[in-house]
C-alpha cells in the first residue's frame, strides 16, 4: 500500500501496477497480486534469485506463448496467470 501511494496512485482504485524487482519484492507483492506475467525457460541457469514459492492451485492459466529454442538459445514461455 505505501509503495502505491508513494507511486502518486489512489489506493482505493484498482488499476495494473508492475512489480519489477528482486525475490524479496516479489514475495511481498505475491500475496496481494491478481495476475502474473511469468517467463518459462527451458533451462536450470546458475543464479541465486528465484520467483517465491507460490500456492499453484490458486492460480490458472489464462495464456501460454511457447518460442523453440533457436540460435543457442534455450526454449521459453510467455505465460499469464490468474488468481482463482
Amino acid at each position: 500500500a505505501e509503495a502505491i501511494v508513494a507511486a502518486g496512485m489512489d489506493p482505493r482504485t484498482r488499476g495494473d501496477v508492475m512489480i519489477i524487482g528482486g525475490a524479496e519484492i516479489y514475495a511481498l507483492a505475491l500475496p496481494v497480486a491478481t495476475r502474473v506475467e511469468l517467463t518459462e525457460v527451458d533451462a536450470e541457469p546458475a543464479g541465486d534469485t528465484l520467483l517465491p514459492a507460490f500456492d499453484a492451485h490458486a492460480w490458472r492459466e489464462v495464456a501460454r506463448t511457447p518460442h523453440a529454442a533457436a540460435d543457442g538459445r534455450p526454449g521459453f514461455a510467455f505465460v499469464t496467470l490468474e488468481r482463482m
